[in-house]
C-alpha cells in the first residue's frame, strides 16, 4: 500500500525532526526517542482510503507544527525515556516519607514556647540595654541632691561653692553620675558665681579700668564642662571656675582681669593675657628684643617694689626655688627660635603667657557662715599659707606671692578690686604692645572744644 507508507514516512519525518531540535539543546541522544516509527503509528492495517490517509497526513503534519511552536527556544525539550529505574531524575516524595516530614503537635508546642522564651529574653535585654545595664547588674536610683539653702553677705561666695569645687578635685566625685545627682546644687553655685562676677565687674568699672564695658555673665563666665576630644584626659568637668572681664570678655583679644575660684587655696585674681595667638606673642617678643619704649613701662612696672608686694618678683631665681611672677607654667624650656640664649631679658622671651597671680585661701573666699544647710557645724578649711595654696604645697616664692599685708582686709570682692587696681598698668602696657593705637590723621589738632 503505497499511500501508507508515504504517510508512515511523512509522519517518521515529522518525529526525526522535532528530536533533532531537542537535541540541538541537550546535546544529549537517547536511543529509544530516535527510533523509527512501527506499523501502528502508521494506520494503514485499519485499511484507510487514500483520502483518509492523506487527510490523516495532514492532520498530523499540522498537529506536529503546532507542537514545534509551542516549544520555546529557551526551554529544554526532554525526550521520553524508556521505563524503567531513572538516572538522577527527582522522585516524589511517597506518603510514608510526607508523613515523617510533618510536624508533630507537642513540636509544635515546644517550638512555640522557645519562640516565646526567647520573645521575652529580647524584651528583657532591650530593658536592661535602655536602662544602661549589662549582664546580671541592677538598676540603682539615684536621689537627687537638694540645692542649698544658705543665704551670704554680699561680697563673697557660699560655702557651698567651695564644697563642690573641693569635690570635683577628686576623680571619685568628678563625674557624669555624680555630677547629675547634684544637678539643683550646681545651678544654685552657677548662679551664685554669675552673681558674683557681674557684682565685681560693675566695681572694676567704676573703680579700677574704664575701659573695661558691660557685659553679661554669659560672655565673662566659662563652661563647667571639658573639651575632652583631643586630651588623654577625659575628666568631663574642669576644677576651676572662671570669669574673664576685659574689653572683648572671655574670647576678645585684649588682655585683662581673670577671676578665679578653685579650691585648696588656688581661687584670686590673674592679670595679662593668656597664651596669646603666635602673631601676638611674637608681638610681645618683638618689643622685648627691640626693648621698646612700651617695653621699659613694662619692666618699670613689673619691678615696682609695691607691684612686687602683692604679685611677686619677676626674675626667677632658679638656685633659691623662686620662680617669676609672670605665669611661667608652660614656657618654652631653650630659647625661641632665632633668639640668643644669653639674651638679658631671656627669661621674659621664653613666656608663652603674660599674667600676674594673686592667691587666697578658702576661708577668704567664702562666707563662713554655716554650710550648705544653714547649720553652723561647717567644718573647718585646711590650713593654707601665704600664697593661697595648702601648707604642704607652698612653693617659696611661687606664682602670686607677696606680703601678706597687702590687701587681705575686708571681704573677698574688696581684695579683688585692690589686687586688680594694683595689676591695671601692667595691663594697659600689654594691650599697648599688642593693639597700638592708629596714629592720628594729618592736621589732627586734638580735641575739640
Amino acid at each position: 500500500m503505497p499511500i501508507a507508507r508515504r504517510a508512515s514516512s511523512g509522519r517518521a519525518a515529522a518525529n526525526v525532526k522535532r528530536v533533532k531540535y531537542a537535541e540541538s539543546d541537550d546535546g544529549d541522544e537517547d536511543d529509544s526517542s530516535t527510533s523509527p516509527p512501527t506499523e501502528e503509528d502508521s494506520g494503514s492495517e485499519f485499511g484507510e482510503s487514500q483520502a483518509d490517509a492523506e487527510e490523516a497526513a495532514d492532520d498530523e503534519d499540522d498537529d506536529e507544527d503546532d507542537s514545534d511552536n509551542e516549544v520555546s527556544s529557551e526551554e529544554e525539550v526532554t525526550p521520553k525515556r524508556k521505563r524503567g529505574k531513572s538516572s538522577g531524575a527527582k522522585t516524589t516524595p511517597t506518603k510514608a516519607k510526607l508523613a515523617a516530614r510533618r510536624i508533630q503537635p507537642d513540636k509544635v508546642k515546644a517550638s512555640r514556647k522557645r519562640d516565646s522564651d526567647d520573645d521575652e529574653d529580647f524584651e528583657d535585654k532591650d530593658q536592661q540595654e535602655d536602662d544602661g545595664l549589662v549582664g546580671g547588674e541592677t538598676l540603682s536610683v539615684t536621689k537627687l541632691v537638694a540645692a542649698p539653702t544658705l543665704r551670704h553677705s554680699p561680697g563673697q561666695l557660699g560655702r557651698p561653692v567651695i564644697d563642690f569645687m573641693t569635690k570635683l578635685l577628686s576623680p571619685k566625685y568628678n563625674d557624669r553620675e555624680w555630677f547629675h545627682a547634684n544637678e539643683r546644687v550646681w545651678k544654685w553655685i552657677k548662679q551664685d558665681f554669675d552673681e558674683f562676677s557681674s557684682h565685681f565687674l560693675e566695681r572694676l568699672m567704676d573703680e579700677v579700668d574704664e575701659t573695661v564695658p558691660y557685659l553679661p555673665s554669659k560672655d565673662m563666665v566659662y563652661r563647667i564642662h571639658r573639651d575632652v576630644r583631643f586630651s588623654n584626659d577625659k575628666t568631663p568637668y574642669k576644677r576651676t571656675l572662671m570669669a574673664t572681664l576685659s574689653r572683648g570678655g572671655r574670647k576678645g583679644p585684649f588682655a585683662g582681669y581673670h577671676l578665679c575660684v578653685r579650691a585648696g587655696g588656688e581661687s584670686g585674681l590673674h592679670a595679662g593675657t593668656w597664651e596669646p595667638p603666635p602673631d601676638r606673642l611674637n608681638v610681645l617678643r618683638d618689643h622685648i628684643k627691640e626693648e621698646t619704649e612700651e617695653f621699659q613701662r613694662f619692666k618699670a612696672i613689673i619691678e615696682d617694689p609695691e607691684f612686687v608686694k602683692v604679685f611677686g618678683a619677676p626674675k626667677p631665681d632658679i638656685a633659691k626655688g623662686i620662680k617669676g611672677s609672670l605665669w611661667g607654667r608652660n614656657e618654652l624650656k631653650s630659647a625661641p627660635k632665632g633668639i640668643d640664649k644669653t639674651h638679658p631679658h631671656i627669661h621674659l622671651l621664653r613666656l608663652k603667657t603674660f599674667c600676674v597671680s594673686r592667691h587666697f585661701t578658702d576661708a577668704e573666699v567664702v562666707d563662713a557662715q554655716g554650710d550648705a544647710d544653714g547649720s553652723d557645724d561647717a567644718k573647718p578649711f585646711p590650713k593654707q599659707g601665704k600664697k593661697g595654696a595648702s601648707t604642704a604645697a607652698v612653693v617659696k616664692g611661687g606664682r602670686g606671692g607677696g606680703d601678706d599685708t597687702v590687701s587681705r582686709a575686708g571681704s573677698f570682692e574688696d581684695k579683688l578690686v585692690a589686687a586688680a587696681r594694683m595689676a591695671k598698668d601692667f595691663v594697659e602696657v600689654l594691650n599697648d604692645m599688642m593693639h597700638p593705637a592708629p596714629p592720628p590723621p594729618p592736621g589732627f589738632a586734638g580735641d575739640v572744644a
